[in-house]
C-alpha cells in the first residue's frame, strides 16, 4: 500500500537532515572559521591602504622627472662655463653686428626682453654647448659694478629641456645658484635663456 505523499516526503527528509550532535559539530566548525566583523573591517581596510600605497608608488615611478633636476644640471654647466671663460670668438658691443657669425646655429642669438632693464653692455661671444646641443654664449659686462655676466642661448625642445618658464606667456624666469654664482632661466621666442650673475662682493 502506498503511503501519502507528504508522509512520504517528511520521511525522505528526516533520512536527510543531520542529527542533533551533527547539527552541534557543523555550527562549531562554522563559528571557528567565521571571521568577525570587527576583524573583516581592519583587513578590509589595510588591503586599501596597501592598494593605495602601491598605487602612489607606481604613480611616482610613472611620473616625468621634475624639472628641478634639470635646472639645476644646468646651472652647473652653465656655471662651470662661466667661471672658465674662454675667449670670445668674435667681439661687438651690438647684437645684429656678431648674429651672423653663428651660423652653427638653427636660429640666430635674439635679444631678450628680460634683459633689456639689467644696464648691459654686450663684448662678444662665442660657440659652446648646452646638454650637449650647440649654443650661442654672449659675454655682457654690468655698468653698475663691471661684473661679467654671461647669457646663453639654444633652441627650446620641450622633449629635452621639460617644462621651463615661459616668458612671453607671463611666467617668471627661475632662478637658482650654484658655486655662488646666480643662474636665470627662462624660455623666449623658441630659444632656451640662461643668464649667470656673480654674487654681489662683499665690502
Amino acid at each position: 500500500m502506498k503511503l501519502p505523499l507528504n508522509k512520504t516526503l517528511q520521511e525522505h527528509l528526516d533520512s536527510k537532515s543531520l542529527k542533533a550532535d551533527q547539527m552541534q559539530k557543523l555550527l562549531a566548525m562554522q563559528n571557528e572559521t567565521a571571521v568577525p566583523v570587527e576583524t573583516k573591517s581592519r583587513l578590509r581596510m589595510a588591503w586599501i591602504g596597501s592598494a593605495a600605497a602601491l598605487l602612489l608608488a607606481v604613480a611616482l615611478l610613472l611620473l616625468p622627472q621634475g624639472s628641478n633636476n634639470l635646472i639645476d644640471e644646468l646651472a652647473v654647466e652653465v656655471v662651470n662655463n662661466h667661471l672658465h671663460l674662454k675667449p670670445l670668438e668674435v667681439s661687438g658691443n651690438e647684437l645684429a653686428s656678431i648674429s651672423s657669425y653663428f651660423t652653427k646655429l638653427d636660429f640666430q642669438p635674439l635679444a631678450s626682453r628680460y634683459i633689456e632693464d639689467l644696464n648691459l653692455n654686450l663684448m662678444g661671444g662665442r660657440y659652446c654647448s648646452l646638454q650637449g646641443i650647440t649654443a650661442a654664449q654672449l659675454r655682457f659686462k654690468s655698468v653698475a659694478d663691471n661684473g661679467i655676466h654671461t647669457l646663453y642661448q639654444v633652441g627650446y625642445d620641450p622633449k629635452i629641456f621639460k617644462q621651463l618658464p615661459q616668458y612671453d606667456q607671463g611666467d617668471s624666469p627661475v632662478s637658482t645658484w650654484s658655486k655662488g654664482v646666480k643662474v636665470t632661466l627662462w624660455v623666449e621666442k623658441g630659444v632656451l635663456f640662461a643668464l649667470t650673475e656673480d654674487a654681489p662682493k662683499k665690502l
